[in-house]
Formats: C-alpha cells, structure tokens, sequence
C-alpha cells in the first residue's frame, strides 16, 4: 500500500488515456451482459470503443518512475475492462492496440499482469475526502490515516456497493500497516533471543491480535455499505478476467506482432482479487495458518508494492 495517496491523474502528455475513462464513468457504461439493456445504452458504448479504437498508440518511455507507471497501468486496465465487457457477448475480444500495446510495456516494467489487479481496483484507487488539517494531523492515530476520510480515484459502476467493497480492501491494507511492524519487529527480537526479548515479542504479539482484530472488524463492516446482489451482479463482471468470461472467449492483443518491442500474448489474465494482498499473506505466513504453506506456489502478484512506513516500535 502507497503511504500516501496516489496520484489520480497523469501528466498532460497521456491525458487522451484519462479523459477517455472519464467518458466511460461519465457515460454510465453498462455491461454488455445486463438482461434488460436497451438499444440506446449499446450505441453509447459502441460509440465509446470506435473512439478508443481511434486513440494514438502513445508511447511509455518518459512513465520514469513508479507512481507513473502504477497510474498507467491503473488507468490503461480500467480501459480496456469497460471495452471488453461492453461488447456484445458473442464478439471476439480484440484489445485495439492503442491501449493494448502501452499497456503490455507498462506491465512489463511492473512486472504485472495486463489486466485489472487488487493494485489497480484498491492500493492505487484511493484518495483523501478532505486533506487533514495540521491539528487533525497530530491526533490521527499512529497507524496512519483516518480509514473514514478515503473514497475511491474510478469506479465502473459509480454505485456505493462497488465504492464500500474497494474501500474496505484499503482500510485494512492501511490499518494493517501497524501488523507489518509488529511482526517485522518480532523477527528482529527473535534473533537477540534474550529475557529481554521474549518480553518484548510477548508485547508485539498481544498488540498484533489487537490489530487482526480490528482487521477482522474492517472485513465484516463492507456488507454495511456493498450489497452482495448488487456486488456479484452489476459489479464484479466488469472486473472479471478471461477465464471468467461468459463466452469462454479468447482475450487477444492487436498489434503485438508489429510493434517490435518483443511483446508476447499474456497468459495471466485473471482479473483482481484480495487474495493477491502482501498484507494477507504475510499474516498467513507469520502466523503460521493452515494456507501458510500454499503460498511458495502462489506469490503475490505485486512485486513492487512499497510497504508502508510507520513509526518506529522501539
């Protein structure tokens, strides 16, 4: 999770990438799936994808830094998720290039999949409500933010259920930064191995039950806000991969033959999930749980994801 709020926009140069999303959300796309969608709802969103069919193919070699890339990739996947679940359910899933082709490059140097991740929908899709003030600053609890003051950067539904089930991921990712310190700070004391040390692990570890606590607590909360018939109907198909489409198509990226950069077709198009946490696998893997052992097969898919920082336990 970034310590701080990413950015929710990039520079000039790729703005036609971000004003096309804004077109999508302004628009209101609906999913290509929705039982009663009607002939004027398909002209918006056949409309929508000519124009990004038409978008130059605009080049990534000046995305130099991490939250660049991370906003691109944010920003490029969102695209092509509204393109494909806008299409009519027997098209074939050709991705335009245009978006395609920068998305493949900007996941290579990610080191990520090019499809929507729990990245993209949760660790670099949120913001601040309100910037704190300096007094509210110095009362925040140590741990971080106030989890109350966050929405999210883009939605594809623009509905409070999709908003309360990505939040929810971010409110645990940022109370669980404490967690990360603990068990970091744990595993520094295990190796002085003194009377002195025990009681301090004995301290971090009481501490860290307080903190799954209140983890737990955050999960159970997003059925306050997120309707599970509204989640697992008009939500989360548009974040679905290519090995939960309904068509059982096969996603193909146009251009990469050409584009001479040795781009090769994906194989790893699964679409978002909170299993793909660092936080979630790290508690797993220090706590020893039973699904502890299943995760030298299946790492996380965020290699580059900054831990957040926090004040010192010592």
């Amino acid at each position: 999770m970034p310590p701080d709020p990413p950015i929710c926009r990039l520079p000039e140069q790729w703005e036609p990438w971000e004003a096309i999303l804004d077109k999508a959300m302004r628009e209101r796309l609906q999913l290509a799936i929705k039982q009663d969608i009607t002939d004027e709802e398909m002209r918006t969103s056949d409309n929508w994808r000519s124009e990004v069919r038409q978008l130059p193919t605009l080049p990534v070699q000046d995305l130099t830094s991490e939250v660049l890339l991370r906003r691109a990739h944010h920003t490029l996947t969102f695209i092509m998720h509204f393109y494909i679940h806008t299409l009519p359910p027997t098209a074939p899933v050709v991705i335009p290039a245009s978006i395609g082709i920068p998305l493949l490059k900007v996941s290579t140097h990610l080191q990520l999949p090019p499809i929507a991740t729990y990245s993209d929908t949760v660790l670099y899709n949120w913001e601040l409500k309100k910037a704190p003030s300096a007094s509210e600053r110095e009362t925040e609890p140590e741990w971080g933010l106030d989890l109350q003051n966050l929405k999210s950067q883009d939605l594809f539904t623009g509905t409070r259920d999709e908003e309360e089930f990505f939040l929810s991921s971010a409110r645990i990712e940022l109370r669980g930064v404490e967690a990360l310190e603990l068990m970091r700070a744990s595993m520094d004391e295990m190796f002085v191995g003194d009377d002195i040390a025990i009681r301090r692990i004995t301290s971090y570890l009481t501490r860290l039950a307080g903190v799954v606590q209140a983890l737990t607590g955050l999960l159970m909360e997003v059925r306050k806000g997120c309707n599970p018939d509204v989640f697992y109907h008009r939500v989360r198909p548009w974040f679905c991969g290519q090995d939960s489409d309904p068509g059982e198509r096969k996603w193909t990226f146009e251009g990469i033959a050409g584009c001479g950069d040795d781009l090769e077709e994906p194989t790893d198009l699964s679409g978002p999930s909170a299993g793909q946490s660092a936080l979630i696998h790290a508690l797993d893997i220090f706590l020893i749980t039973k699904d502890a052992d299943i995760y030298a097969k299946t790492p996380p898919c965020l290699p580059s994801t900054p831990i957040c920082q926090s004040p010192s336990l010592a």
